[in-house]
This record gives C-alpha cells, structure tokens and sequence, in this order.
C-alpha cells in the first residue's frame, strides 16, 4: 500500500509540475493529488506536524491557482 501511494505520489508530482510550467491549470489538481498522497503516508506514520505542512501547502496550492485564474480571467478584460 505505502509504494502503491508513493508511487502515485512522484508520478503526481513530476506531471504537477510539467503542467504548471506550461502554464496548465491541471497542474494544480496533480500536485494536489500528490499532497494528498504524502499526507495519507505520513498520517500512517503517526507524523501530524508533516501531515499539518501538506495541509498548509494544499491551502496554498489552492490559493495559488484561484490568483492565476482571477489574474486570467483580468487579462480577458
């Protein structure tokens, strides 16, 4: 199960990031998928302060993709 989530995990993250860096929203939703994975790892581990920064950096992931769509949608005006 642990390599099953890892795996998805790095596969996530490296297509998160490709995405993003072409200027692609679904980079956002991958990235998410592989913050979520690491928090679920490290939530079997009993590791809370870990699970608490994937938290944080999911709020950030999110706010981050809601500023580049309200930037985007700024553009088309």
């Amino acid at each position: 199960m642990v390599i099953l989530i890892s795996s998805i995990s790095i596969i996530t993250t490296i297509i998160g990031l490709y995405y993003v860096s072409e200027k692609l929203k679904a980079g956002f939703i991958y990235y998410t998928i592989s913050l979520l994975c690491q928090a679920i790892l490290f939530a079997f581990q009993k590791n809370w302060l870990l699970v608490l920064q994937m938290l944080v950096l999911i709020c950030s992931n999110m706010y981050v993709f809601w500023k580049w769509r309200k930037d985007e949608k700024r553009e088309r005006i």
